[in-house]
């Protein structure tokens, strides 16, 4: 008997397969499910920078779920990203040699660097956002699914996306040390954190970028949008994933879970759910997914996570409770932004779900093929390759159940842990990883035992600890159970393609 067929859900992790030569890499989350206007095709919604890394629209790109590893591990292919590649007859999907058809651009005042410095005129985008044609056969419906509390007891839940909201006015906050009431709460689903996340609208008080301090006296505004750019990396960094600084975009105050159905009569009462100690931010992996309002609309595309040291808050309430406990603020485009840019729609049939290709599809949309790659090439024959050799044997096939079982928790950990990312690129981390790359790519080429005065052994004794540190139980766990024979048969290797034999080794402590 077969096993039932995978359904793809809003929020589940996605990754493209481009190029990559740092450990971020290019995932993110699966938006929701969407149609082209006068087509009935479903599409996929992510952003631009997760569909398209370093804005390049390479041959064949393909989206996958969970992930595309260079590292031997892979998810399933569900979705071929849809590019326009007539650069002649719209020149504002490429600028300078890069696609940049989800950005809606414009010029404006961007804040990079330390935080501090401001660029006036720069560029500056209203989106970022990109679609994908679904794999024939893949199932698929605009429903989150989560848990919840009611009660105590903790019960499967959904929600059935109807749409998208029909104007640009969005349900504000209530001012910080009020409760916010059900309309007021918009909610999302990480894929990083797993679960599904709440939070409240937040605007500036200035159109001066300049000064960013937030007006928390939200109640009873009717603007939406503030003209101002914030790139909370530098402009290099965007430039490397493949985004551009933000304009004209609000933010989502995390708030913690509350329990479904409980009134909280006063601000003392529900206070006291931050002190659950609930993760209120999001990471790296989360960019792409969509906001829903309380009526199962989407509202909103995530975009990117601001620190809160980036915003200068009023003396009088940095001390406030939302403030004290916030990881990170979210960084969102208004998704009539996103329909437009992309002349796409969200189904208003609660819940839109089907098979691809949908019944009734007037033709499937074709994605050109270019000249292959040969970078990509080379490095999908290296991956191939690796995977066949550990495949052969048991410690390599222990080897990549545990690279498919923690990789995502460690990306999201040297993305979230101020310690580990600091470690991983002041020990020549990325560079080490770079060569590592090459070696997948180019049998022969030989990964440095040390890169600028730092060893592989020393990385990895700094690093494994700070993971260990900050890692869930199972991979505490298996951090320390594998950690001395990974040691004693990889760390020697000099090339990638001696791992599988090293791996296959007798070893004993």
């Amino acid at each position: 008997m077969s096993e039932p067929k995978k359904t793809y859900r809003p929020g589940m992790s996605i990754e493209s397969n481009g190029p990559s030569v740092d450990a971020s890499g290019s995932s993110g989350a699966l938006g929701c499910f969407v149609r082209r206007k006068g087509n009935n095709a479903p599409f996929l919604l992510t952003n631009s920078h997760v569909m398209f890394p370093g804005f390049t629209p390479l041959p064949i790109l393909g989206v996958y779920q969970p992930d595309y590893s260079s590292c031997c591990s892979s998810g399933d292919k569900i979705a071929t990203p849809f590019v326009e590649w007539d650069a002649k007859s719209d020149a504002t999907k490429w600028k300078d040699g890069k696609y940049v058809a989800g950005f809606k651009t414009k010029l404006g005042d961007t804040r990079h660097e330390n935080g501090i410095t401001f660029q006036k005129n720069g560029l500056t985008s209203e989106t970022d956002c990109a679609i994908a044609a679904l794999d024939d056969g893949v199932q698929y419906e605009n429903i989150i699914r989560y848990e919840a509390s009611v009660g105590g007891v903790v019960q499967p839940k959904e929600i059935k996306i109807k749409g998208a909201v029909d104007s640009l006015w969005l349900k504000p906050g209530p001012n910080l040390g009020s409760v916010p009431s059900d309309d007021q709460y918009v909610r999302f689903y990480s894929p990083t954190n797993r679960r599904l996340m709440y939070g409240t609208i937040a605007f500036f008080k200035t159109m001066d970028p300049s000064s960013s301090t937030v007006d928390t006296a939200w109640a009873g505004k009717v603007g939406v949008l503030w003209p101002f750019g914030i790139s909370d990396t530098t402009a290099a960094d965007d430039a490397k994933a493949g985004a551009i600084a933000n304009i004209d975009q609000f933010f989502i105050l995390p708030r913690p879970t509350p329990e479904e159905g409980k009134v909280y009569g006063s601000f003392e009462e529900y206070a006291a759910l931050y002190a659950r100690g609930e993760y209120l931010g999001i990471n790296s992996g989360d960019s792409g997914t969509v906001v829903i309002n309380h009526l199962g609309q989407v509202v909103a595309q995530i975009v990117r996570k601001l620190r809160p040291s980036d915003v200068t808050f009023k003396n009088s309430e940095r001390g406030l409770v939302e403030l004290q406990s916030l990881s990170s603020m979210v960084v969102a485009s208004p998704i009539n932004a996103v329909l437009e840019r992309l002349d796409i729609e969200i189904p208003t049939q609660e819940g839109w779900s089907g098979t691809a290709p949908s019944a009734g599809r007037a033709a499937r949309v074709v994605v050109p093929e270019l000249p292959p790659d040969p970078e990509i090439e080379a490095q999908r024959r290296g991956v191939a390759r690796l995977r066949e050799g550990l495949l052969a044997t048991r410690r390599g096939r222990l080897l990549l159940g545990k690279i498919t079982q923690h990789r995502r928790e460690v990306r999201d950990l040297m993305s979230r842990v101020r310690a580990i990312a600091a470690a991983w690129h002041e020990l020549g981390g990325p560079a080490f990883y770079h060569h590592c790359l090459q070696s997948v790519r180019h049998p022969g080429h030989q990964v440095p035992a040390s890169i600028n005065g730092t060893t592989r052994d020393r990385l990895v004794a700094v690093l494994l600890p700070l993971l260990a540190r900050h890692a869930s139980p199972a991979l505490r766990r298996d951090i320390e159970r594998h950690r001395a024979w990974a040691a004693a048969a990889l760390l020697p290797v000099v090339t990638l393609d001696e791992v599988p034999a090293a791996a296959a080794r007798r070893w004993s402590p």
